[in-house]
């Protein structure tokens, strides 16, 4: 609901069965959407007790980065479910 209200895009993570490598698809798909849209990415992050430091540590610079123009580039929205 807050994704559409918001013309955001919104994407879900499964901390125990994503990976990093869905964390950098993540990225990239926001990254891109950013771009082509100017708008922000939330993303939900279920299972985030389980969120190990390497899927933390490869999503930290994206959430960090900000784009040329100042707006977000990357998912900065973190919705966690426990």
């Amino acid at each position: 609901m807050i994704a559409n209200t918001t013309n955001a895009a919104f994407r879900k993570m499964n901390a125990v069965s994503d990976g990093v490598k869905r964390a950098r698809e993540i990225i990239e798909e926001a990254e891109n959407y950013g771009r082509m849209y100017g708008g922000s990415t939330y993303l939900l992050l279920d299972e985030c007790h389980r969120w190990s430091k390497t899927q933390s540590d490869s999503m930290l610079p994206a959430i960090e980065k900000k784009a040329p123009s100042g707006s977000s580039a990357a998912p900065r929205k973190i919705l966690l479910s426990p």
